[in-house]
């Protein structure tokens, strides 16, 4: 333990400690420990990144380690009794790992020194490359059997990939604040990423965790994406010293982060009420009028019509009662394609397996889709079908594409 505190001391380590809440719960859920260090006699700040690449030339890297981790247990103390519920999250460096678990045997005399049980502590292990994948395998066992929580940091960077996610099965898994900047170069784009990476943790089991949420366009990112956990400095910048104020201010802003996130899902609430009923009236209104029209016209001509009357219509087509396309399809004027990847179904193909049409052949009268990507123009479309009932069109089924 006397090399630890002196490396600690060597590198002048201090701990903040940077909330991390839950939108919808309106708690903070736990604090990350993020280290600093004092520069020699000048004592001016030094980042961690800049100390851990001190450390590394100096071959010091697992003291260093361990003594970020003994500063941070030192000063818990002060926010576990203020937020006596809240998680420490804590990192070890992954690869640091090895088969004799040295490091992680020192840390959990520091937590038993601390007074902390494991339940209470979220080890998060940075996404850097492992030396040898089985000592990271047998680490996650040793922490699991111990009850210790576990994360994965900065995921969607570096050394992120699917195979370490089957490998450790964390608890959090806590998302790139990359993943959350890079809507700056395709804003539907970099929103389709997020929410799909979002999805894919709760898919596994795993809770999502947002990083470097800094303003309010972010924290609507987050709730469009149904991201419950965010961290930030939208919420708080790290706290060095948790005063009485501090914690008050933490608590403030807590309410306010989680009143704007409540008020941005109503309103998005509201407005998909409002788009799905528009657009479901419309279909309704479309398909009556297209039984009435195709009597004496052209189901062709009666669908290329409507095309100019809604400029949200992105294509319409019809289907026989078993799936298959008796029109062409017909887009409307302002829709591309985007790409090769992407082309419109043919007079005479079969959507037999389809959703629009599989839920009309159980006996729904109507579909509404949830978005997807449009096979035809690559674009983000809904589809709702519906089943005509009158006229010469009777047992055949209306697909119309809304753009989303």
């Amino acid at each position: 333990m006397n090399d630890i505190i002196h490396t600690a001391r060597f590198y002048g380590l201090q701990t903040g400690f940077q909330p991390i809440i839950s939108i919808k719960r309106k708690t903070v859920i736990g604090f990350e420990a993020l280290t600093r260090g004092m520069a020699g006699n000048s004592q001016a700040p030094v980042t961690y990144e800049a100390l851990h690449e001190m450390a590394e030339k100096q071959e010091r890297l697992a003291s260093f380690d361990s003594a970020c981790q003994y500063s941070a247990l030192q000063e818990w103390h002060a926010y576990r009794a203020l937020f006596p519920e809240a998680l420490l999250f804590i990192n070890f460096d992954v690869a640091l790992i090895n088969s004799d678990l040295k490091g992680y045997r020192k840390f959990v005399a520091m937590i038993e020194s601390a007074g902390l049980s494991p339940g209470s502590i979220v080890i998060e292990l940075v996404e850097q490359k492992a030396e040898q994948e089985e000592n990271l395998l047998f680490f996650v066992e040793i922490c699991r059997r111990d009850g210790f929580l576990l994360a994965i940091d900065d995921f969607g960077e570096a050394f992120s990939n699917l195979e370490r996610l089957f490998l450790i099965q964390p608890d959090i898994i806590k998302i790139s604040k990359k993943l959350l900047h890079a809507r700056r170069y395709s804003q539907e784009y970099g929103q389709s990423v997020l929410k799909g990476v979002a999805e894919l943790i709760s898919s596994i089991g795993a809770m999502p965790l947002l990083e470097g949420v800094e303003d309010m366009q972010q924290l609507s990112d987050a709730v469009d994406c149904n991201i419950d956990v965010i961290q930030g400095f939208l919420v708080s910048r790290p706290i060095f010293d948790l005063t009485d104020s501090a914690a008050a201010a933490v608590r403030e802003s807590l309410i306010k982060t989680t009143d704007v996130a409540g008020m941005h899902r109503m309103q998005h609430i509201q407005l998909g009420k409002i788009k799905s009923s528009y657009f479901m009236q419309e279909a309704k209104h479309i398909s009556m009028i297209i039984e009435m029209e195709c009597v004496e016209s052209d189901p062709d001509v009666v669908l290329s019509s409507w095309l100019h009357i809604d400029e949200q219509i992105e294509c319409m087509y019809l289907l026989s009662e078993k799936g298959i396309q008796i029109t062409e399809t017909h887009f409307g004027k302002i829709c591309k394609v985007k790409n090769a990847l992407f082309r419109p179904a043919r007079k005479g193909d079969d959507h037999s397996e389809k959703d629009y049409f599989l839920y009309i052949k159980a006996g729904s009268p109507h579909y509404y889709s949830p978005p997807y990507i449009s096979q035809a123009t690559g674009s983000l479309c809904i589809t709702i079908s519906v089943y005509l009932s009158r006229g010469p069109l009777s047992g055949t089924i209306l697909c119309i594409d809304f753009r989303s």
